[in-house]
């Protein structure tokens, strides 16, 4: 059965191939998601500390560091998200949907 009468493999073997580069794929944006929320959380540590407002930092005002408490939990969560997805492929995914079909459809 031809892809034009409705089969969706790959013939030639290649669909675990694409399956695993989809994968990587996805790991690699997500690490690079949480990196470039670490380097944003920085930038923004850096500039709450050089800006005064009534003679103070803007780091000593309680309420921005509660945001900054939050973001750093997320920004926590995302690098052990990140680990995660980046050991899931070297495991076996036997029973989880294809990662192929399920971008496709």
């Amino acid at each position: 059965m031809s892809a034009a009468d409705g089969d969706d493999t790959v013939e030639g073997g290649a669909a675990d191939d694409v399956e695993h580069q989809l994968r990587l794929a996805c790991v690699l944006q997500c690490a690079e998601m949480a990196g470039a929320m670490d380097h944003v959380l920085g930038m923004t540590l850096e500039y709450l500390g050089d800006r005064y407002s009534f003679g103070r930092p803007l780091s000593s005002y309680q309420a921005l560091k509660h945001r900054l408490a939050d973001d750093k939990a997320d920004l926590e969560a995302s690098h052990a998200i990140a680990t995660a997805a980046a050991r899931a492929p070297k495991r076996a995914h036997t029973r989880s949907p294809s990662l192929a079909t399920s971008m496709v459809t």
